[in-house]
Formats: structure tokens, sequence, C-alpha cells
């Protein structure tokens, strides 16, 4: 099933490395955090990731998931994907990251937006 799900929406998983190509970067505001009961650690006990990159992040991957999903749920698989990157790395590391890891990250949260119970 990841396969299929990897095929599909592979132009999704290839996110965080198009927006490190990209390279202009504006800024823009945080995300909102998410309450600790849903699963997701506080906003203040993630690492921190200049607001310009946040802004363009969530610009970039708008625009790339909204072609292939509704945009409620572009903007749920976008702030996983941040969210994701911030709780495991810094933005340091998030820089050195391999492409397999960052679309690994992009496979979770479309698994976790497409099958939300399991």
């Amino acid at each position: 099933m990841k396969r299929l799900i990897r095929k599909k929406y592979q132009k999704l998983l290839f996110v965080g490395t198009l927006l490190l190509a990209f390279g202009a970067i504006s800024s823009g505001n945080p995300l909102l955090a998410q309450s600790e009961s849903s699963g997701y650690r506080a906003e203040s006990a993630l690492n921190k990731y200049p607001q310009n990159f946040i802004a363009n992040y969530n610009n970039q991957c708008m625009e790339l998931a909204s072609g292939d999903l509704p945009k409620g749920d572009a903007q749920t698989l976008c702030k996983c994907t941040l969210r994701e990157f911030k709780s495991r790395y810094t933005y340091e590391q998030y820089q050195e990251l391999a492409q397999e890891e960052k679309e690994d990250i992009g496979l979770f949260c479309l698994e976790k937006l497409l099958y939300p119970d399991e």
C-alpha cells in the first residue's frame, strides 16, 4: 500500500527538497501550535526555524499540495510535515537531510491524512 501512495503522491513527497531548491525565502507568520493532547509537542518544545523559512515552506507546500488535494487537506499535510521536521531536526539538520528521509516524513503525514484512524 505504501508503494501505491508513494507513487500516486510522489510530487507531495518532494516538498522538503523542492523548498530548499527555491532559495527565495520571504518573511511570514509561525504556524499555530496544536495541543499536547493531539499527540504533538507544544510549539515551544519544537526546534526553532527561521520565520522566513516557515513562510516560504508553507507557501510552496500549499502550492504543490493543492494540485492534488483539497485545500483543507493540503493545509493539514503541510502543517504536519513542518511540525514533524521541527520536532525531529534542528534547522541545520533539516538542511542536511537526505531526500529519502524527507520523503519518509511526507509519507508519514500523508498516511495520517489518508488513514486517520490507524
